[in-house]
Order: structure tokens, then sequence, then C-alpha cells
């Protein structure tokens, strides 16, 4: 199977990331990490997806809806929260604007953010390095 881009070249990928590729493992690594999250002291959690395409969109809203379900409070405050590095500087470029709209719509009403111009340079437990020098 194909591998996720970037997964042997970029330092950290391998300790702290959840590759999507190849997509038959993808499913048991999310539940792997839920397991360390029901199980874990973590308050709140930010989750980094690296790539917009549609694909990533997807990824995104799916495991916003379910691990801010996972942790859920009494307090009812989100403890999830989501954003998705997009190296291009434009969202979805070859989708029409009204899809890239309403996408966009979606991804605010869910308080998922994507971050445009961003290319990861490494990945420690904590942070994340951009090419540019910011950390996410």
């Amino acid at each position: 199977g194909s591998l996720t881009r970037g997964a042997r070249s970029v330092k950290g990928v391998k300790d702290y990331a959840i590759p999507t590729r190849p997509i038959s493992n993808l499913i048991s690594r999310i539940e792997e990490e839920e397991i360390k999250l029901l199980k874990g002291e973590e308050k709140e959690i930010h989750v980094v997806l690296v790539g917009c395409g549609i694909a990533g969109i997807e990824l995104a809203l799916a495991i916003k809806g379910r691990w801010s379900q996972l942790l859920k409070s009494a307090t009812s405050k989100d403890k999830v929260q989501v954003t998705i590095l997009n190296s291009g500087e434009e969202f979805l470029p070859n989708e029409s604007e009204l899809c890239r709209n309403t996408l966009q719509r979606i991804l605010d009403e869910k308080n998922i953010c994507i971050q445009h111009g961003s290319n990861v340079n490494y990945i420690e437990r904590d942070f994340i390095k951009l090419d540019n020098g910011s950390f996410i």
C-alpha cells in the first residue's frame, strides 16, 4: 500500500502522528488513540491534520465530532480543538465557490480552523514546528 507523504522524511511522524495510509490501519490507530484519551488525564486536546483536501476535511469533521463526544464534560465546554494545515494559499482551489463557501461555513460552525501556507518541519509530543518557523 501507499504511505502518507512525509511519513519517512518528517521528524516525529513515526512517534506522534497517525498516518492515514495505509488506510487499512487508520481505524485501529484512531481507536488506539481513543483508548489513550479515555485513560489519560488530558483536559483538552488539539488535533492537527496535515492536508486540506476533501479527505482531510472529512477526517477533521469526523474526529471533531467523535472525540468531542468522548471527552464531553458536565461543563459542556468543547475540549477538542482541530486545526487543518493547508500547504496552499487557497482552500480547495479546484472546487466551486459554492462548495468552498459551504464547507467553510460548516468548519466555522464546528470551530475547525484551517491554517494556509503551512508545511510541517518536524513534530514533537506537544507541538509542531512549521517551515515558516511558527509553532502549533
